[in-house]
């Protein structure tokens, strides 16, 4: 299975002059309810939606048992919460936070029982998602700036720098490749019909064999 999140999907750009900006922002908000998964109660919608204002750009990020992941930047907190519930849930559905985080661009993704996050200064890691529980943290180099790809039991990371990491989507630390586009980039690695796509301030990089 192969789980992407667009860093840049639904974040706010500058309002045009002439346009009611409390209009756009109602406008962005129906939006971004439309693109979170489903099914997420009303309330979760309401808890989301405040948990960003509070936490950051990053957009918070779904596994399959049941548990959201909201990760911010600026060295902001991460949280973790459990889906479903009414009223205050503060103590019965947060399984965990930590309050200041290095500093994040990307969204994390979450494969089997662990998140993998990438920071802005070089370094990797694996968390327990349930726990919070950090099970490793390794240098890569430079400074990580795309949204983590996981496809097919590995992982994807660029950084500014041009760099591209491959690293196994497991709880033991294990570095597969490294590949220098030495072009600068920002965008994260793009998977779709069995072919990566990457794209750097010069050029658009299509690898693979396209499956369908």
């Amino acid at each position: 299975n192969t789980g992407f999140i667009d860093s840049n999907k639904g974040r706010a750009s500058a309002t045009p002059e002439g346009v009611d900006a409390a209009a756009a922002e109602e406008r962005q908000k129906k939006q971004q309810r439309k693109e979170w998964p489903q099914p997420l109660k009303e309330e979760w919608q309401k808890v989301l939606e405040n948990t960003a204002k509070v936490m950051g750009s990053d957009w918070p990020v779904r596994s399959m048992n049941g548990l959201v992941v909201g990760i911010s930047g600026h060295q902001g907190p991460a949280m973790a919460v459990k889906l479903g519930g009414r009223g205050d849930l503060t103590e019965s559905n947060r399984l965990w936070l930590t309050a200041k985080n290095q500093q994040r661009v990307g969204s994390g993704v979450i494969v089997g029982d662990h998140l993998y996050v990438s920071n802005a200064t070089g370094i990797a890691q694996c968390i327990e998602a349930r726990s919070g529980k950090v099970v490793w943290a390794k240098r890569l180099g430079g400074t990580l700036w795309g949204t983590m790809l996981a496809a097919d039991g590995r992982l994807y990371v660029s950084n500014k720098e041009g760099d591209i990491f491959v690293l196994a989507a497991a709880p033991e630390f294990k570095l597969l490749a490294r590949n220098r586009m030495a072009e600068h980039m920002k965008a994260a690695v793009a998977p779709s019909d069995g072919q990566l796509f990457v794209r750097t301030y010069k050029s658009i990089y299509c690898i693979g064999t396209r499956t369908r």
